[in-house]
């Protein structure tokens, strides 16, 4: 069976994923963007059909399925689940004995939640922190 697998654009730059269990307890693949010895970050890929909708007052009139891609991060702490956040609130309410730590690197830094490499930044302080104690 697969536990991982490498991709390689055209463009070179290698997108690594690995079989984990998700927070909904599926087992699926989750491409990694950052691990340390504590905590690493995640993006799950996903589509969704939706159907055709075209009817009621707030309609598209698109009438025709498509396919809708979505994408999660992640974060999995070492000895725990992997636990999604959208956001800087989601992000600070998993590690709340370090929040007022990260909310000033946060501040100083100007982390976009949104940029996987403002996040890596913010995961390496993480770390770093969590390795302190």
């Amino acid at each position: 069976f697969v536990r991982s697998f490498v991709l390689i654009p055209e463009d070179g730059d290698s997108l690594y994923f690995m079989k984990l269990l998700g927070p909904d307890s599926k087992i699926g693949f989750f491409q990694k963007l950052h691990t340390e010895d504590r905590v690493g970050l995640y993006k799950k890929f996903s589509k969704t059909l939706v159907e055709p909708n075209y009817t009621g007052a707030y309609s598209t009139g698109r009438d025709y399925s498509e396919f809708v891609q979505s994408e999660k991060l992640l974060l999995l702490e070492k000895g725990k689940r992997l636990n999604e956040f959208k956001n800087r609130k989601g992000f600070l309410e998993q590690f709340p004995e370090k929040a007022d730590e990260l909310k000033k690197f946060i501040k100083l830094e100007d982390i976009d939640f949104q940029d996987t490499g403002d996040l890596r930044i913010l995961l390496r302080y993480l770390n770093g922190l969590l390795s302190a104690n």
